[in-house]
């Protein structure tokens, strides 16, 4: 019951030392080389981007062709989009693009205008998705021939939660390096709300900054407020998890609402994994449950992280699962606990 894993910020000591060794593999790579091209699993968060960001900079400085480009400025170009051996992949929909005028930040205009040219300042170039999950079906097909035979110095680096919301057949052109950062304790805020972002490595990446500016996040700790843990319940986890939810994010793509659907219950998530290992470690969740029994606690948790995984998967590769289906599903088993 409730394995810790990169899903939630919750790791072992075994997974924290192999986290770290893949955060100090990916550094080596600045020196000693990149594989043609990587998957980069865990928690989308700020750090993991920045650890990746600082690790191309690096790479792109060392190989530089001439030294009229210092680190700093090599950081500010990457920074501002503007290097010409770096290719930043960062919307919420990545698209093929049109066939004779690809927009930039899709995959024709990277293959016809990025990867049909030399670089120019380094002898080595980049193409970096911050979010690979973003990919469309179509143009994740027409990214299997380069990845595969990619031009020389060219490397690909996909970042993605997890690489199941990817093709079989990208994930196999890949080499996958699992990447979570734990927080230092010694930050931690005392707010217990603030302290649940923190802990859980969501903080300050683009789906927590969605929540933040649509106030969701207060709309949260609201109806979290207002649980009385009893069949009552049940309006409050279907404000929280369908009819304001889907009014709050109808302009947002599938990924992106799945995406704040996790989120939204991660804080019951990890108040149930306190309340199973009580005083065994510092809590983590932002609510507190009632004595639950032990019984209960590890069927919640399974529950949960079946309903979080399902929100993930994309059947065939390319469709993800109907929405109302899992949630509601999700819903009856919740509740039908949850009164017991």
């Amino acid at each position: 019951m409730m394995a810790p894993d990169v899903q939630t910020g919750v790791t072992t000591k075994t997974q924290a030392r192999q986290h770290e060794q893949n955060r100090k593999l990916l550094w080596r790579f600045t020196g000693e080389g990149w594989p043609q091209a990587i998957l980069v699993s865990g928690p989308q968060t700020a750090a993991k981007k920045q650890i990746l960001l600082d690790a191309i900079t690096e790479s792109l400085w060392k190989k530089r062709k001439n030294d009229f480009y210092s680190r700093e400025t090599t950081l500010k170009m990457i920074q501002a989009g503007e290097h010409p051996d770096f290719y930043q992949f960062s919307g919420a929909r990545i698209k093929i693009g049109d066939k004779k005028n690809p927009e930039a930040g899709s995959v024709r205009h990277l293959l016809d205008k990025f990867l049909v040219y030399s670089s120019k300042f380094s002898d080595i170039r980049f193409i970096y998705f911050e979010d690979a999950a973003a990919i469309l079906s179509e143009a994740e097909s027409a990214l299997l021939k380069s990845l595969e035979e990619a031009p020389p110095q060219t490397h690909f680096i996909l970042s993605v939660e997890e690489p199941r919301q990817l093709k079989d057949t990208i994930v196999s052109r890949c080499i996958e390096i699992p990447l979570s950062l734990r927080p230092d304790p010694k930050q931690t805020p005392v707010d217990p709300w603030e302290k649940f972002w923190f802990f859980s490595e969501y903080e300050g990446t683009p789906a927590y900054n969605l929540m933040k500016e649509t106030r969701w996040l207060d709309h949260m700790k609201d109806c979290y407020d207002r649980l009385s843990f009893n069949a009552t319940d049940f309006v409050v986890f279907e404000s929280l998890g369908w009819i304001d939810l889907r009014k709050k994010f109808k302009n947002e793509d599938q990924e992106t609402q799945n995406l704040v659907l996790k989120l939204s219950f991660l804080p019951l998530y990890l108040a149930i994994r306190d309340r199973a290992i009580n005083g065994k470690v510092p809590e983590m969740g932002a609510i507190s449950l009632p004595a639950f029994s032990e019984k209960k606690l590890i069927y919640l948790g399974n529950l949960l992280e079946h309903f979080f995984r399902r929100l993930n998967v994309r059947y065939f590769n390319t469709r993800h699962p109907a929405m109302n289906v899992v949630f509601f599903s999700f819903l009856s088993r919740l509740m039908n606990a949850w009164v017991r």
